[in-house]
C-alpha cells in the first residue's frame, strides 16, 4: 500500500507577518484547492483538494514556526481516501506547487530543512 501522508519543511527568510498573508494567497496555485482555515494567531492554514479521477482528494496543513532567520513552514499533505503507490509523489507535487507560489509571493527562496 502507498504512503498516506507526506511532510516537508521549508525555511523562508522573511518575518511571519509578511509570510502568512502570502501563504493564504499561495493556496490558489494548487489546482482546485480550497482554503478551509486561516488562523494567524494559531500560525496555521489548512486547505484541501477534491476527489477526482486521479485522486482521492488531499488535506494540506501548513504550520508556521518563527525562528531567528525568519519562518519555517511545515507542510503535511494527507490523502482523504485509500492511498495508492503514487500518493507520495502526488503529495510532494502539491507541496511543491504551494511552496513555489509562496516563495514567489514572498519574494524569497524556500530552503528545505529537517522537520521539527
Amino acid at each position: 500500500m502507498g504512503m498516506r501522508s507526506t511532510t516537508q519543511a521549508f525555511q523562508f527568510n522573511v518575518p511571519f507577518d509578511q509570510l502568512f498573508p502570502a501563504a493564504t494567497q499561495a493556496v490558489q496555485a494548487v489546482k482546485k484547492a480550497t482554503l478551509t482555515r486561516s488562523d494567524p494567531n494559531g500560525r496555521v492554514i489548512t486547505f484541501d483538494t477534491p476527489m477526482g479521477m486521479m485522486s482521492w482528494g488531499e488535506n494540506i496543513i501548513v504550520g508556521f514556526i518563527p525562528n531567528e532567520e525568519g519562518v519555517v513552514a511545515e507542510i503535511t499533505c494527507t490523502t482523504k481516501g485509500m492511498p495508492n503507490l503514487m500518493q507520495d509523489s502526488r503529495n510532494r507535487t502539491l507541496i511543491a506547487q504551494f511552496v513555489t507560489a509562496l516563495s514567489n509571493l514572498a519574494q524569497t527562496p524556500a530552503v528545505e530543512v529537517a522537520r521539527s
